[in-house]
């Protein structure tokens, strides 16, 4: 584990009441796990948007931008959609 550092944070109200709930229900052994775990949350959200963004979103991008003529109008898209809600309806 790397070396701690300590930090002071200003926390309103209603966020240092849910603090102290984690805390008191068990879920955290105290406010630094809870903020260490917080942390690690938003680390890991930003890794698998990054991922998406290089590894699915990005190359569809390029795809699109590299020939058009392989997309579908918003209109056709919504009538699809429409058409496969009606069918699901249809069938229940």
């Amino acid at each position: 584990m790397s070396e701690s550092i300590q930090v002071n944070v200003t926390l309103s109200e209603d966020l240092m009441e849910f603090v102290r709930t984690k805390v008191s229900s068990g879920a955290f052994a105290d406010e630094n796990d809870l903020v260490n775990a917080g942390i690690e949350v938003m680390r890991e959200r930003d890794a698998d948007i990054e991922y998406w963004l290089h590894n699915v979103g990005g190359p569809i991008y390029d795809r699109m931008k590299a020939d058009p003529s392989r997309g579908i109008a918003s209109e056709e898209v919504l009538r699809r959609i429409e058409e496969r809600a009606y069918a699901t309806k249809k069938s229940a």
